[in-house]
């Protein structure tokens, strides 16, 4: 219920280049790996990342959207969160 782990994941962020097999899918940011992820899982079905700040609400929005993440992509993001 909270895909950013209550904000912990954004401060473990990975550098922008580590992100650059993803931007075929539209992803530009490290939270809307994390969120492509969660979507792309054929299990799920909605998420809902809490903002305080009006313009991630675009940037997150645009995560929703496909292509979706394959298996692939899933594994790059797992390997980037955790370390």
């Amino acid at each position: 219920m909270r895909p950013f782990a209550e904000g912990s994941l954004l401060r473990r962020a990975p550098a922008p280049e580590k992100l650059e097999p993803l931007k075929p899918f539209g992803v530009t940011t490290w939270a809307q790996a994390l969120l492509k992820w969660i979507l792309s899982d054929p299990r799920c079905h909605v998420t809902i990342p809490a903002t305080t700040q009006p313009s991630r609400v675009c940037e997150n929005s645009a995560a929703g959207a496909p292509p979706w993440f394959g298996q692939e992509e899933r594994d790059l993001v797992a390997r980037l969160a955790t370390g």
